[in-house]
C-alpha cells in the first residue's frame, strides 16, 4: 500500500527597479506584502506599482508611484476597480497527459520533471489567452538554487537559509545592477503522488495567489527548479520552485 503524500504551498511576489535611488523593494513577509513593476519607459522616468496585501486577502490596495524628472504621484485602486479578464474553468487550465507527458511519473529525471512543469505553466497561460513564457537559464538557476536552500537548511520559506527572496535572482544574474526588472516566486513541496508535477501544478492553479503569478501578463520568462530529498522528517520530498520574471 502506498503511503499518503503531503503537499505544502507558499508564494511570494516581488518587483525591483534597481536603477531607482530608493533601492530594491523587499516583501515584509510571505502573503503579506507584494511589489511589482508596472512599466519603466525610461531609466529616469520609471513607474513602480506596489500592491500591499494585508493578511486578510480581501484587503488589497494598489499604490502606483512615479519617480524621476517629475514629482512623485500615487493612486489607490481597489480590487473591484481593476480590470479583470474572465478565466475559463480552472480544470481547463490543467494540461492533459497528452499535452504535457510525464506529469504523474515521479521516477523521471529532475530535468524531465522541470520541463514538464514548464509545459503545464505554458498550457495554463495559453488556455487563458496569454503567451507562453521563455525558459531562461538564469531563472532556472535561481529557482534550483532556492530549492537547494529549502532542502539544505530544512526551511520551507521564501527566505530560506536567511537569504532575501531576491538573493539567488541577483546572484545568478537575472537581476543585474542598474537594471529594471521584476520577479515572482511560487514554492511548494510534497511527498509521494502529491509531489508530482501534476499535483503541484493543480494545487497552484487552484490557489488564487499562485495562479495570479502563473497568469501574470507582465511576465515573459520562467525558470523551474526541483530538488528531491528529506524535509521536515519526510523522505523523498519533492521541493518545487518557480521563478517568473520580466525586464523593462
Amino acid at each position: 500500500m502506498r503511503r499518503p503524500g503531503l503537499l505544502v504551498l507558499c508564494l511570494l511576489l516581488s518587483g525591483l527597479a534597481a536603477a531607482m535611488t530608493a533601492g530594491p523593494l523587499q516583501a515584509a513577509s510571505p502573503r503579506v506584502a507584494v511589489a511589482r513593476i508596472v512599466s519603466a519607459p525610461h531609466a529616469k522616468d520609471q513607474q513602480l506599482c506596489r500592491r500591499n496585501q494585508a493578511a486578510r486577502r480581501s484587503q488589497t490596495v494598489r499604490r502606483c508611484h512615479t519617480s524621476g524628472r517629475g514629482a512623485g504621484q500615487s493612486s489607490d485602486e481597489s480590487p473591484a476597480e481593476r480590470p479583470t479578464t474572465p478565466l475559463p474553468p480552472l480544470e481547463q487550465l490543467i494540461a492533459p497527459e497528452t499535452a504535457c507527458p510525464g506529469q504523474t511519473d515521479e521516477t523521471l529525471s529532475v530535468e524531465a520533471q522541470e520541463a514538464t512543469m514548464e509545459c503545464m505553466i505554458d498550457f495554463a497561460r495559453e488556455e487563458a489567452g496569454l503567451a507562453g513564457l521563455a525558459g531562461t537559464p538564469s531563472l532556472e538557476s535561481s529557482a534550483a538554487d532556492k530549492a537547494g536552500d529549502i532542502i539544505g537548511c530544512g526551511e520551507f520559506s521564501h527566505t530560506a537559509c536567511g537569504r532575501e527572496f531576491t538573493y539567488w535572482l541577483e546572484q545568478d544574474g537575472y537581476g543585474k545592477p542598474g537594471g529594471c526588472w521584476g520577479a515572482g516566486e511560487n514554492i511548494a513541496w510534497g511527498t509521494g503522488e502529491l509531489g508530482t508535477v501534476r499535483s503541484i501544478a493543480t494545487a497552484w492553479i487552484n490557489s488564487p495567489e499562485h495562479l495570479e503569478n502563473m497568469l501574470d501578463s507582465t511576465y515573459r520568462e520562467v525558470g523551474v527548479g526541483a530538488v528531491v530529498g528529506q524535509l521536515n522528517g519526510y523522505t523523498g520530498a519533492h521541493i518545487w520552485v518557480t521563478h517568473f520574471g520580466m525586464h523593462c
